[in-house]
């Protein structure tokens, strides 16, 4: 039975401490509240303490240290009578080091106002998972089964939150297309990338413009947040990578100045990792985060991560590649909801195929990390031929040793900004459609036999397929993986590029800390919001003409649009993720196929991929071929489908010349007034879908602010701005 509560003293002067020194404890009895806990506290540490007793076969005078924040105890260690200490640390795995306590802001997932850091000279306790820990020396009791021990284990490793007690996750990323999300209790609550605050595309830095805003949208304040999350940084892993990048770096011996260039890219990768890891760390702790409040996880794990946890399917297979992360450039997993993800396969970053993509980006005239989206739209313009032969030869999928495999030389370097000597030499005389084309094939081929390893004896239609990394930004290539005989259904995560690893890396810490095991994510619009005050705000500083939409605001718009009319569509929460999806888009008929000439020009854009049809639910199956309502990529613009006679006679201007279009479905419980636009419009003219292309100019980042659209609209982007209840006139 308890006997009573004891207060610790730490660190007082008074009775002869420094630092954070143990220096004595006030004990009082049993229902005695003269130290300041309350009810709560006081019986919740009581159950922890019959829980130890029951789970350790405790007899006489035994105690569990603790500390208290907000209501809730969270267990330290178990003390024993006449034995040595044993903390849960210790009792658990065997680890000894000195006696040493944390600093009660440090213990568990409590709520703080800010930060404390360990006194100087203090070393960091060991923790598991959220839990302060006291490790003393001695042999760990052996622990007991049953009611208690499962009461107990409840307590400690889920941290005994209270009821009402959030937990909050900050998930930051300084990779390329930088950002931050926010999870609270398991929920995404927000999510946005550098690029939209600071207009520059893509930019990689320290996310401060997207931490303040996340924080400031849930009303907290960075002295709120429990971890910080980050997919990216976590180092090479020793078990898993390290021998698979090894036999690589080997393998390229044999090839002209193979070896150099695998160790000169390893090289390069570390330096520039350390950097950025070194810049993370050190500008979270300019906002008061210590070091041991930041989880960094691996780059691919977090990339699947998102695949799945999102995703509709309780298990599949998790596919990620892109140029590298960490060492590694493809990882597939086996998930499911109960175990989590284990790792099947990997490749090295000296075998990249978003490295094989970007080289050829850059040797066509592109900007490699930046526009593989124009190489995929040209690829369909082209032919096989020497192209294709030739990077076949340089990159490619070994079927006897059941690995990619790449061979640098003149032809191939594992950098996506290469310029590898022998390359133009090589491809003289072959049309840029025809290199496109190679690539975008050894890239479609060499990912469908390294997914077909693993599924390839599997029955019909028998795998669910959840895909993220860089090169699932690739819609055909999305497209011949969904269409393997094994696949069912695929899902790929919207921001799947490296500006999903800060969501990727709190949904990490949550999974961990938290047992969060699926986060609903059925749409995408995450980012900031501007009421109608600030557009209004907006056109009057700039002097643009407007008025208010009434009730009539769905077929207003439809009219303008049948009219011939480009439309800035610009409502609610910025959508996550590379994509315009109705939140701000450019809308315009798809009836003439030389809108994809007139527009692109006006936007100062070149591209060689049509622009992608929006249509609704009710109308999505008479477009492309094989459409189903449980299909959640066709929501996000992710995947192409086969169009259908009705899409391509009717609205042309969304079908590519390979017969493909790659839609958005809008579900009206997701987005009510895009929804009764696209409705209207259909019903209006009778073409079942309309263009919905990205609200922005070419090169700067989609809008964000009712600035950034009146500026667009200044420009001669779009003829009318729609922005909340408010038209342009």
């Amino acid at each position: 039975m308890p006997l009573g509560v004891s207060r610790q003293i730490v660190g007082d002067a008074a009775f002869g401490a420094s630092g954070y020194q143990y220096c004595g404890n006030i004990m009082a009895p049993a229902g005695d509240r003269g130290l300041g806990f309350d009810d709560e506290v006081v019986e919740r540490a009581s159950a922890m303490a019959v829980a130890a007793a029951e789970l350790f076969g405790l007899v006489g005078v035994n105690g569990i240290d603790f500390v208290a924040a907000r209501g809730v105890p969270y267990a330290l260690e178990v003390i024993r009578a006449r034995a040595p200490r044993w903390s849960w640390w210790s009792g658990r795995t065997g680890c000894r080091s000195s006696r040493r306590m944390p600093p009660p802001a440090l213990a568990g997932p409590c709520r703080r106002s800010s930060w404390r850091r360990p006194c100087e000279g203090q070393p960091r306790c060991p923790r598991v998972r959220g839990v302060g820990a006291d490790v003393v020396s001695g042999r760990p009791p052996s622990p007991a089964t049953g009611e208690a021990a499962v009461r107990l284990e409840a307590m400690v490793e889920n941290g005994t939150r209270a009821e009402g007690e959030r937990l909050v996750i900050l998930g930051v990323t300084n990779t390329p297309d930088s950002g931050a999300a926010l999870i609270v209790d398991g929920r995404i609550v927000a999510a946005a990338n550098e690029e939209r605050f600071v207009r520059k595309k893509l930019v990689q830095c320290f996310p401060s413009e997207s931490i303040g805003w996340a924080l400031a949208s849930a009303g907290l304040r960075i002295g709120d947040v429990d971890w910080v999350g980050s997919g990216c940084w976590k180092g090479i892993d020793q078990a898993d990578t390290l021998p698979i990048l090894v036999r690589d770096i080997v393998s390229q011996a044999g090839h002209e100045d193979g070896l150099q260039q695998a160790e000169r890219r390893v090289q390069v990768s570390a330096s520039r990792d350390e950097a950025f890891r070194q810049e993370l760390y050190g500008s979270l702790r300019e906002l008061g985060v210590p070091d041991n409040r930041v989880l960094c996880c691996d780059h691919h794990y977090s990339h699947a991560v998102t695949a799945f946890y999102p995703s509709p399917f309780d298990e599949a297979l998790v596919f990620t590649a892109d140029g590298r992360g960490d060492f590694r450039s493809v990882t597939l997993w086996e998930a499911s909801r109960t175990d989590g993800l284990r790792l099947l396969d990997c490749a090295s970053e000296i075998t990249s195929p978003g490295a094989l993509y970007g080289l050829i980006t850059k040797y066509l005239g592109f900007v490699p990390d930046r526009h593989e989206g124009k190489v995929t739209g040209l690829a369909a313009h082209g032919t096989r031929g020497p192209a294709y032969d030739l990077l076949r030869s340089v990159f490619f999928y070994d079927q006897a040793g059941g690995r990619l495999r790449s061979r640098i030389g003149p032809c191939f370097r594992p950098f996506a900004s290469a310029e590898p000597p022998g390359l133009a030499g090589a491809l003289e005389g072959v049309s840029r459609e025809d290199v496109a084309y190679g690539v975008q094939k050894v890239l479609e081929e060499v990912l469908c036999a390294f997914l077909l390893r693993h599924i390839g004896a599997r029955p019909r239609k028998s795998v669910n397929l959840c895909l993220a990394g860089g090169c699932m930004s690739n819609v055909k290539l999305n497209y011949e993986l969904a269409d393997l005989p094994q696949v069912r259904g695929v899902y790929v995560f919207p921001q799947m590029g490296d500006g999903g690893n800060a969501l990727g890396g709190a949904m990490s810490v949550a999974i961990q800390r938290d047992g969060i095991r699926r986060f609903d994510m059925p749409t995408v619009y995450l980012g900031p919001e501007y009421g109608d005050a600030d557009v209004e705000a907006a056109f009057r500083s700039e002097g643009v003409g407007h008025r208010r939409l009434g009730a009539d605001a769905p077929a207003v718009v439809a009219d303008l649009i049948a009219a011939g009319r480009i439309v800035g569509w610009y409502q609610g929460r910025l959508e996550y993720g590379p994509r315009a999806l109705g939140s701000r888009s450019i809308l315009a008929q798809a009836t003439d196929a030389s809108i994809n000439t007139t527009l692109n020009a006006r936007l100062h854009r070149t591209e060689f991929m049509p622009f992608a049809p929006v249509t609704i639910d009710a109308y999505a199956a008479s477009c492309f071929e094989g459409w189903e309502p449980d299909q959640v990529s066709s929501r996000f613009m992710t995947i192409c489908y086969r169009a259908t006679k009705l899409l391509a006679q009717r609205c042309p201007a969304v079908v590519h010349v390979d017969g493909t279009a790659r839609p958005q479905v809008v579900f009206r419980e997701h987005n009510p007034a895009y929804y009764d636009v696209v409705k209207a419009y259909i019903e209006k003219t009778g073409n079942p879908a309309l263009i919905n292309t990205s609200f922005n100019h070419h090169e700067e980042p989609i809008v964000n602010t009712p600035r950034d659209a009146v500026r667009s609209l200044r420009k001669g982007n779009v003829d009318v701005l729609v922005a909340g209840q408010l038209i342009t006139i």
